[in-house]
């Protein structure tokens, strides 16, 4: 994975801290046994097109404020896979803010940022009080301070990055990473390896990407799921990442592990699992997510969950549902999402699955869950 470090090239300070990084950080991130970044620097737009390849996700790490043509080029070029990252060193201070259309570009960006990165508290409380963006870390810059080093520099960076990277990162996960999850999580709910062991024997499990997968059951809510579907299909794994998905599953609440640490926006809660809900009430539930332009996994593995259960009855639930034609038309989706997610199949389904614009509309809620 690539990281472009966008550099004003008439900013000698910033040239000369960005020179500094790209000689310390690629050595700080082999030492740490990874290896997994590339760093390159870029002074346009132009530039930057020609480093980034666009199967690759990548960072865009921009440094100070570049001039109308850049920032124009850069906004363009960001998507979900391709990240931002914003250093302003210093050109938010209420003594180097200039207005215009320039400044309202650049806030657009550092809105979008993933995280800010400030030099000092001082810089950081500058850029709180702008509200412009609330994900602000601190990392001296050794050119000012001599109580930092490049390497120390280097390695904040570097965890910066990595976090970047755990954050929002359902569009990041490969296809086969998600049809693991879909049969792990159906292997989780059921109890069972039944209704997916011909399916299991299809997937490149040594091609799935397990703490990206950890990552996002975990921020979904559906970690336990995974963690027993994993048991119950007996799928090796490193011990380490065993290890962690158990400690996640047994965890109450938000838990700060590093291996998981990522940025989530402001209002960001930990989905709580609808207890002892029949159909009509998980429906509810998921209404009231939809109000509020969310769907976590979480609920279509507790549906799921439903289906699966020896105790769901199709008539019961048809007579509960008999006056509610908005629930029924909801369900007739969410089969339809269960069958992707899950891979439910139609033999436990309470009707039948409906492909329409209520199921985009769900889909699209499930994809863009994480985002900031």
């Amino acid at each position: 994975m690539e990281i472009v470090h966008f550099i004003n090239e008439g900013d000698a300070y910033i040239n000369r801290y960005v020179h500094m990084l790209l000689h310390t950080v690629d050595e700080v991130d082999k030492g740490n046994g990874n290896g997994r970044w590339k760093h390159s620097a870029a002074t346009t737009a132009a530039q930057l097109r020609a480093h980034i390849g666009d199967a690759s996700p990548a960072i865009i790490h921009l440094h100070g404020q570049p001039g109308m043509k850049e920032l124009l080029g850069i906004g363009r070029l960001l998507s979900d896979t391709l990240r931002i990252v914003v250093s302003p060193h210093g050109v938010l201070s209420a003594w180097n803010r200039k207005g215009g259309l320039e400044l309202s570009i650049y806030q657009s960006l550092v809105k979008r940022a993933y995280v800010v990165v400030a030099q000092s508290e001082i810089e950081r409380k500058e850029i709180e009080t702008l509200g412009w963006n609330n994900r602000v870390e601190v990392v001296t810059s050794p050119v000012y301070s001599k109580l930092t080093n490049a390497q120390a520099v280097a390695q904040s960076l570097t965890d910066i990055y990595n976090k970047v990277m755990r954050s929002y990162v359902r569009p990041l996960l490969s296809e086969e990473s998600l049809r693991a999850l879909s049969l792990i999580l159906n292997a989780g709910a059921s109890r069972t390896a039944d209704f997916v062991r011909e399916a299991v024997s299809e997937v490149e499990w040594g091609q799935v990407e397990w703490e990206r997968i950890i990552v996002y059951a975990y921020y979904e809510g559906v970690v336990v799921y995974l963690y027993y579907g994993i048991k119950t299909l007996g799928l090796t794994l490193p011990d380490s990442t065993i290890l962690l998905a158990e400690q996640l599953a047994r965890s109450k609440g938000m838990i700060d592990v590093e291996a998981i640490s990522c940025y989530t926006a402001d209002d960001f809660r930990l989905p709580a699992p609808a207890t002892d809900a029949d159909v009509p009430t998980l429906l509810s539930v998921i209404q009231q997510d939809m109000v509020r332009q969310q769907l976590p996994l979480l609920r279509i593995v507790e549906l799921t969950e439903l289906m699966l259960s020896a105790d769901i009855d199709d008539d019961v639930v048809s007579v509960q549902l008999a006056d509610d034609r908005q629930k029924k038309s909801l369900l007739a989706s969410l089969m339809w999402i269960c069958a992707e997610q899950t891979e439910l199949t139609e033999g436990f389904m309470v009707m039948p699955p409906i492909d329409n614009n209520l199921t985009k509309q769900l889909r699209k809620l499930i994809d863009k869950n994480m985002t900031l």
